[in-house]
């Protein structure tokens, strides 16, 4: 029989199966960074302390905050000796602290 082919199907899913499905995705440990980091070592020690990311945060809205500053009182023909330093001061800054963070990374 053809019938067969076709079978009735709901439309909806049983709330129940929806319900325990939702369930078992909300209850699954959300990944997190520090679990890949290494055990040991002085670089794994600084990206888990809540200093070394408070410090970060800072330093994105200091870079923030001189970045729109910088936008207004210095035009394109114009840029002075102190932003260029203090530009490379930020660069520097967060390419040590990508290098320590990539550093506290396992292989």
């Amino acid at each position: 029989r053809q019938e067969s082919a076709f079978q009735r199907r709901s439309l909806f899913p049983d709330s129940a199966v929806m319900k325990d499905r939702v369930r078992e995705v909300l209850l699954q440990p959300k990944p997190r960074a520090s679990n890949y980091y290494w055990d040991e070592g002085i670089s794994q020690y600084l990206v888990r302390s809540p200093w070394f990311e408070n410090v970060a945060l800072g330093a994105v809205a200091l870079n923030t905050v001189w970045l729109a500053i910088e936008a207004d009182l210095t035009d394109e023909a114009q840029h002075t000796r102190a932003a260029v330093i203090v530009d490379s001061l930020f660069a520097l800054f967060f390419t040590v602290e990508w290098s320590i963070r990539f550093a506290a990374y396992r292989a």
